[in-house]
Formats: C-alpha cells, structure tokens, sequence
C-alpha cells in the first residue's frame, strides 16, 4: 500500500493532536515503512508545543492504507474533520488544513499575508523587467520577405501594428498567419 493515513496522540491524556497523510517505503520495519508517520522532524510550532507538552513522547497509529492516492486525502480530510483542528476552535488538532494535498484550508496572518504579497510586486518580483528580449520564453522573429529579425514578438507585433497575443498565437498556429512572419 502506498499511501497511508496516520494519528499523532498524546500518551499523557490519549487526545490525538495530529493527523497526517504520507507515502509508505517498501522497507522492513514501521519506522522505515511509514517514516514520515515516525519522522518528528519538519514539524509546525504548534505540534511542536504539544510534543514538548507531552514530555517528547508521541504515540504513532497508521489507521487507514490504501493504493489510491485521493482515497488517502480523502480519509485525511475525512479524521481532520472527525477530530476538529485547534486554530478553529473546533477541536484538538494542531493541523494547519483541511487535509488532502497542498495547503486547502490553511488560515494564514496577516502579517504572512502581507510577506507573500510583498514578494509579486515592483522589483521584488523575480521577473520585473524581464519583458521583450529579457524574457526567458522570448524567441527570434523573421521577416520573410525582407530578412529583418526581431528580437521577440512584442518587438515584431509592435513593428507590424497589432497586439503581441494576436501576432503570437499566429506564429503558433492557433490562428491563421497573414503576415509575412515566422519564428526563427
């Protein structure tokens, strides 16, 4: 099975505060099989809190395996639901999201929300300035009848007067080229 669901449960009181979803390895022993079951690693603060909480003793119960991948997300989501998450003050979960793949549900601050912001706007985003010729994607653009060549479509869409996108998808071939040209 290489999917698995698993619960993280405080052995001083029995309450789970984790629920969790990873990828078996086919190896002897539970520690090498579900290793990111036994793995108390990359962790967030809040699980962290109640490790520490618990004197650095977690119990590990893999609960649900399955061989289809979004059975597993689903069951995950289904125990996050059973058990409530802490931050939504509707149970004892330490658990971020909802379950399932990627970060659905994740409730983030405002202050993390403003970081995230900050880093798509002005020079701070990896791809200010790089328009034209400095783009990665940008291609060589031939003239054919008179052998001109432009540096990038924008450079070529603005020399025969129509709009980049328009002069792209002809070069590509999603629409009809009634132009003289061509990509290089």
């Amino acid at each position: 099975m290489p999917y698995y669901v698993y619960t993280h449960t405080r052995p001083d009181n029995g309450q789970v505060f984790y629920v969790g979803c990873a990828t078996s390895y086919l190896t002897k022993g539970p520690s090498r099989r579900y290793r990111r079951a036994y793995d108390f690693g990359l962790r967030t603060d809040g699980w962290f809190s109640v490790f520490e909480g618990c004197g650095k003793r977690v119990l590990v119960a893999v609960i649900f395996e399955t061989e289809n991948r979004g059975e597993a997300f689903a069951k995950e989501r289904e125990m996050i639901g059973t058990y409530g998450r802490k931050d939504l003050q509707q149970g004892s979960l330490v658990n971020e999201t909802d379950g399932g793949a990627g970060a659905c549900g994740q409730i983030n601050s405002l202050e993390t929300r403003l970081k995230k912001a900050s880093t798509k706007y002005g020079r701070d985003n990896p791809m200010y300035g790089r328009t034209g010729r400095n783009h990665p994607l940008a291609r060589l653009v031939v003239n054919n009848a008179t052998g001109e060549v432009f540096e990038s479509v924008t450079a070529a869409a603005l020399f025969v007067g129509c709009r980049m996108q328009t002069l792209h998808n002809m070069l590509t071939g999603f629409r009809k080229n009634t132009t003289t040209l061509r990509f290089v």
